[in-house]
């Protein structure tokens, strides 16, 4: 039977993130009413300067609240958490199965905070593809900018989690399949990715002649999700879901 997690369960995953607070600059600086420290609770560490009008959107708060809406909306078969340098991320897979052409699928939804400001609060979808064992990353869901203008939108932003439906998969995957890559695009597309991703999968590719966006996103995909950083492994899918998929 699958494994089916409970909410304590995912709740210990989310507290281990840090908290974070927001600290006045020190009256010795200029512009010191304007000005605030971002400070990890915990090590004490000052990690950036941000403005009066910045947001700090609390990781664990907020990744507790898309983790309420998402067991509303099935079983969840598995959770990630990961952080870096004021980036967080969370990751839940559903139990619920989606099999399409070519494989059978578990999807899920993936948030990403950043508490220094440097990127949007994203929710996006995921899929774990059971043929190959692989994650892939979809850029389809929503964002928020960290500014205190947008604080009365997280809610809605939550409250409408992107879900994934065997239609949109089964066209997100003959989209792709039908888009044919030359030779010469494939080298284009190789190059946004660094050697020892990219030299594998082009030995491997480059004998076939009708190579299309599907198999070059999995064969991508395949090796980025075994890698053990989970930061580098979610920047190497990202850039896949940008650079690589086609959607409909």
């Amino acid at each position: 039977m699958s494994k089916v997690l409970s909410m304590e369960e995912v709740l210990r995953a989310i507290n281990r993130i840090p908290l974070y607070r927001l600290d006045p600059l020190p009256e010795i600086y200029s512009n010191a009413n304007r000005k605030f420290i971002i400070v990890n609770e915990k090590s004490g560490e000052a990690i950036a300067m941000v403005s009066d009008k910045y947001l700090l959107v609390q990781p664990r708060r907020i990744f507790t609240r898309i983790a309420e809406v998402a067991f509303k909306m099935g079983k969840i078969h598995n959770v990630k958490t990961y952080w870096y340098n004021g980036i967080q991320c969370m990751e839940l897979i559903f139990s619920e199965r989606l099999y399409s052409i070519d494989s059978g699928y578990r999807w899920g939804i993936r948030a990403t905070n950043s508490v220094t400001g440097k990127r949007s609060l994203t929710i996006h979808l995921m899929i774990w593809r059971e043929e190959c064992r692989n994650d892939m990353f979809l850029m389809f869901g929503n964002a928020i900018l960290h500014i205190i203008y947008n604080l009365n939108k997280i809610e809605k932003l939550i409250t409408k989690l992107p879900r994934l439906t065997k239609e949109y998969l089964d066209n997100l995957i003959k989209k792709n399949l039908n888009s044919i890559i030359s030779k010469k695009e494939l080298g284009k597309l190789l190059s946004y990715f660094p050697r020892y991703i990219s030299g594998p999968v082009e030995i491997k590719l480059k004998k076939i002649d009708d190579l299309n966006r599907w198999l070059l996103a999995n064969e991508l995909s395949y090796i980025a999700t075994r890698e053990f950083k989970p930061l580098k492994r979610a920047k190497l899918l990202e850039l896949i879901a940008r650079k690589i998929l086609l959607y409909p």
